[in-house]
């Protein structure tokens, strides 16, 4: 199935890529162990800048809401693998919402540590994301 993608990948604001449905049901990387048969794995360029962004079926049918590309260890970008989680996991994700279930799987994406109560905000630093 072909895809369209769009985002703002390194800032360039409506950007729309093409690629393929490569694979469902990958477990997303990210340092979670979620597998989730709705996760769409595509060859549209997915980089930093997409995630959020709406991803398109040939038909102009939102499929899905773009994740990330997929990083290896090192940071470098592996060009033709992305992730983006599906319509219908998101809807029912809004369901739950709306309905005051807690979520036992979604994740902040970001490391929190304790700051020093003494030091000034400038000292403050985002360390990984």
């Amino acid at each position: 199935m072909r895809v369209i993608a769009i985002g703002n990948p390194f800032g360039l604001e409506g950007t729309m890529t093409l690629g393929i449905v490569s694979a469902v049901g990958r477990m997303m990387p990210g340092g979670t162990n979620y597998t989730n048969p709705d996760i769409i794995q595509t060859d549209a360029a997915i980089n930093p800048g997409n995630s959020g962004g709406p991803l398109f079926n040939a038909d102009g049918e939102l499929i899905g809401i773009n994740g990330r590309g997929s990083f290896e260890k090192r940071g470098r970008v592996n060009v033709g693998v992305g992730y983006a989680i599906s319509i219908n996991q998101i809807k029912n994700f809004m369901g739950h919402l709306r309905a005051g279930i807690d979520s036992d799987h979604a994740t902040l994406g970001a490391t929190v540590a304790t700051a020093d109560p003494d030091a000034s905000l400038s000292q403050m630093v985002v360390r990984q994301m």
